[in-house]
């Protein structure tokens, strides 16, 4: 097999700037890494830059829900401000459209002096409970699982990385 390699300045320059373009940040640029839709299992992570962050989503499929399983749902979120300043965060999931936690989801209040803040959770989902609550919409259908993370002082954040992992596995 032959290859040719160019080299050149024709070829520096546009390597060069796709480099340049990747490494500027832009407002709400996203970077995002996915095994969305997954069979058993689903990874999500998205970073964010400049962003206020009022509501922000992270979302996934596991394509079809089983009985005698449950779905087991962690996420963390994690905020870098510019400058130091109060922050609070919250953190819900939802199934389906539902949300998961009828009480509420789970917050983290960082200290004011300090410009980062993190908040984690999990959530174990019964799917044979899930679909006796409402008959007909989970098993056998797709289980789109999404995460919303608040920040309740509307800072504009210099970094917020969010992720997400779901598995579906028996109950034991």
């Amino acid at each position: 097999m032959n290859a040719r390699i160019r080299t050149g300045a024709r070829t520096l320059a546009g390597l060069t700037a796709a480099c340049l373009a990747m490494l500027t940040p832009t407002a709400s640029r996203a970077a995002d890494v996915s095994t969305s839709p997954g069979k058993v299992a689903v990874y999500e992570t998205r970073d964010y830059w400049n962003k206020q962050v009022t509501v922000t989503t992270i979302d996934g499929q596991i394509l079809k829900a089983k009985p005698k399983q449950v779905l087991v749902i962690t996420a963390d979120a994690h905020t870098r401000l510019s400058a130091p300043n109060q922050q609070a965060l919250s953190m819900y999931a939802r199934l389906n459209g539902a949300y998961i936690d009828a009480d509420g989801g789970f917050g983290a209040h960082c200290p004011q002096g300090s410009n980062h803040c993190a908040a984690n959770g999990q959530w174990i989902v019964d799917l044979d409970a899930a679909e006796a609550a409402a008959p007909g919409t989970v098993m056998g259908h797709p289980l789109d699982v999404e995460i919303e993370v608040l920040e309740g002082w509307m800072n504009v954040v210099e970094n917020l990385h969010l992720t997400m992992a779901v598995r579906m596995e028996k109950k034991r």
